[in-house]
């Protein structure tokens, strides 16, 4: 996936890509997402669509 620089910076992306799953984890309890499960699936399929069609994503590489 190219990386939105727009959005996130380089820096940000380098310490969120070097975190592990019980970090990950530990930042989600501890920043709760206002949604329901739905919302946020829709809105991570919006936000993936969007970056498909501004050629930011490349589906299927990491």
């Amino acid at each position: 996936m190219k990386l939105a620089l727009e959005f996130v910076s380089e820096e940000a992306a380098k310490v969120f890509s070097g975190l592990d799953e019980a970090e990950v984890e530990e930042l989600r309890n501890k920043f709760p997402s206002p949604h329901t499960k739905e919302e946020d699936e829709w809105f991570q399929q919006a936000i993936e669509y969007y970056m498909l069609k501004n050629d930011m994503h490349e589906p299927n590489v990491e």
